[in-house]
């Protein structure tokens, strides 16, 4: 099966019909049973089309002779952000190959026309690219909104919160591959173990600087087929989602609930933190994510979480809570280096998850025992869904306040007021936001 059609078909249904990538390219993935390397350069080539949009669509507009690249047809811009795509970033490619696989395929998929066209541009491209410059840096959001290929306005929202040097850095970071973390189970295995595992199978890693339960892989693997990952022995998790549970700090003495569990990586952490005792309450609503869920507790040998398919705002409980974690719905801002399409749906539905995150704050109050604590989470650095939320609802309950986390998380994380937040471009993991309530 050719890769690059495969790609291109994704890249229709994502930029065509706002479909998403990961979901995609996980059912094609499987239609076709592509090899480890075949999935690689699908993924590497339809993510990284999709993450450099902007860069490749200025580009093209000024590699189009007598046509404004905004009339084209976006089927036909995906065969050109397709050929170009191959030309700038994949080295291991020539050009004249990145050309000719693009234009058999525009014959196939569309017409000969199409197929001369595309061909047309390409070639315009290699023979002029080094004619073509960038934005002038003193329009500093349009600079960098061309450059890294993020949506200008997003741009201009990260250069309110932080310096032009450090939003460059983090736009650098979500544009590399994704980093490959996971976290060893320690009802199964430990860290001595896991590392000697690695090491045997030439597999480098690195530790996690802020949770040791973490691993950071460097040389990248199909952990899917792995021994180790199909007998529980680790599950895959970035530092900075680790982070929520351990300040979480669940005691087998508690009663803890996981408010959005699925598809339960934190559920599992903190279940094996407990060493599968006490007793843990995982909600989510859809019936797809809790199935994977189910999959992965199972995977991991846990017994002792009570699992809840259904709609956490409908529900009720003979007994309160002890602790809560709140690891709500959010814009994603830091896991843009995972998730290569949300940069493009940076605003969507913002107001309803702003909602969502007070309504679901707001339960948990109802939920949580005197003198209990909710931990609330979120993969975002968007203040509005973080401490202006938090002050909020502070503010309108009256009877909660941030505790600090002692010991619990590493001091080069821990920002004023006791809140916790990683940013890729200052500690290197995904952006994330935690801060732990108690109620007074």
């Amino acid at each position: 099966m050719n890769i690059r059609a495969i790609s291109y078909n994704i890249l229709c249904k994502v930029f065509q019909n706002n479909a998403y990538s990961n979901k995609l390219l996980s059912y094609y993935c499987k239609k076709f049973n592509l090899s480890s390397q075949d999935k690689k350069l699908l993924y590497i080539l339809t993510k990284g089309i999709i993450k450099q949009r902007n860069f490749l669509d200025f580009i093209l507009s000024q590699s189009i002779k007598n046509r404004d690249f905004k009339c084209i047809k976006e089927s036909i811009k995906c065969l050109l952000r397709l050929g170009l795509y191959q030309i700038i970033f994949m080295d291991s490619i020539p050009d004249r190959a990145a050309v000719n696989e693009t234009v058999e395929i525009a014959k196939k998929v569309k017409n000969q026309t199409t197929a001369n066209f595309v061909n047309a541009v390409l070639r315009n491209y290699i023979r002029n690219k080094d004619a073509i410059k960038l934005p002038d840096k003193n329009n500093t959001s349009e600079y960098l909104s061309v450059k890294y290929s993020f949506p200008k306005k997003l741009i201009e929202k990260w250069l309110t919160l932080f310096t032009e040097y450090e939003v460059e850095l983090m736009c650098e970071y979500f544009n590399k591959p994704p980093k490959l973390s996971i976290r060893y189970n320690c009802l199964t295995t430990n860290k001595d173990s896991l590392s000697a595992y690695l090491l045997k199978k030439n597999i480098r890693f690195s530790y996690g600087q802020y949770s040791s339960n973490i691993f950071h892989i460097i040389d990248q693997f199909d952990l899917s087929k792995d021994e180790y990952f199909i007998q529980g022995k680790y599950s895959v998790q970035d530092e900075s989602s680790a982070l929520a549970v351990e300040l979480l700090n669940p005691h087998q003495d508690e009663r803890i609930l996981d408010m959005f569990a699925a598809p339960g990586g934190k559920t599992s952490y903190i279940a094996e933190l407990l060493n599968n005792e006490g007793s843990i309450t995982a909600v989510d609503i859809y019936p797809h994510k809790v199935k994977v869920m189910k999959a992965n507790l199972s995977r991991l040998y846990i017994k002792n979480v009570d699992i809840i398919c259904g709609d956490i705002f409908a529900l009720d409980f003979s007994e309160k809570f002890d602790k809560i974690l709140v690891d709500a719905p959010c814009s994603g801002w830091g896991v843009m280096a995972k998730k290569a399409d949300l940069r493009w749906h940076y605003q969507k539905n913002l107001s309803q998850l702003i909602e969502l995150q007070e309504k679901a704050l707001n339960k948990a109050d109802k939920l949580l025992k005197h003198n209990g604590q909710i931990v609330y989470s979120t993969c975002t650095f968007n203040i509005n869904e973080n401490e202006l939320l938090i002050k909020k609802f502070i503010d309108n309950t009256g009877n909660y306040k941030i505790v600090s986390p002692d010991n619990l998380i590493h001091k080069e994380i821990i920002e004023h007021h006791n809140i916790i937040k990683t940013l890729p471009f200052k500690h290197q993991i995904d952006g994330s936001f935690a801060v732990k309530l108690k109620r007074c």
